[in-house]
């Protein structure tokens, strides 16, 4: 009997920490996980470890030298960024032409490149570096609500996006620095008008 309840009590335990990633509980979880993912990017930067096992990284010094100005230790903001897929798309698609995992795969390759499309405006060496720089971990989440895109902002050094895509029961989380010097992150309307001026209109940023 003692053993029974004893079971129950750690199967209700995981169902708290697992059973979804909707509402209030699920933004907790994606803002922790993603400051890990932060904290791997800040790790990088700093690391002249890291730069040597990619020696070919050495002809970005420029690029490098300022991203490696920051301070990633703490961050400053976090703001969810919601954005129309249509508009990550550039077209309209109709849902019922697709399979749904056909469906599925367009929308969050869309997500995956909203980061590196905002990216891009710093030119090529900007890429590359962002590239090489840029993290990723999955993690277990019953029923997530959905792909996800965190910013986070620092008091020096470039902004971080994460995005998150959903998968089954779990999200994958990939960090990129957004290494473009036009890109503000001084309030919510100064980064909805960056996206815009990157190409991407209709975002909506929301400080957490």
């Amino acid at each position: 009997m003692k053993k029974g309840l004893i079971i129950t009590a750690f199967i209700c335990i995981l169902l708290m920490l697992f059973t979804s990633c909707s509402g209030g509980i699920g933004d907790t979880l994606l803002n922790d996980q993603g400051k890990q993912v932060v904290s791997l990017m800040a790790e990088m930067a700093n690391s002249d470890e890291y730069r040597h096992i990619y020696y070919y990284i050495n002809s970005y010094d420029e690029v490098i030298a300022k991203l490696r100005e920051g301070d990633y230790s703490r961050i400053a903001s976090v703001y969810e960024l919601s954005v129309p897929t249509t508009v990550l798309l550039d077209a309209y698609i109709d849902d019922n032409a697709l399979s749904p995992a056909l469906n599925e795969h367009v929308y969050a390759r869309a997500y995956s490149m909203f980061a590196p499309r905002l990216i891009q405006a710093g030119g090529l060496d900007a890429m590359a570096v962002s590239s090489l720089f840029s993290a990723q971990k999955s993690f277990a989440c019953l029923a997530p609500a959905g792909n996800k895109i965190y910013l986070y902002t620092f008091q020096s050094g470039y902004p971080i996006a994460v995005t998150f895509i959903a998968g089954d029961d779990s999200y994958r989380a990939t960090g990129y620095f957004i290494i473009n010097d036009e890109f503000k992150t001084d309030s919510e309307q100064a980064i909805s008008d960056s996206c815009k001026a990157s190409g991407i209109n209709g975002v909506t940023a929301t400080r957490l």
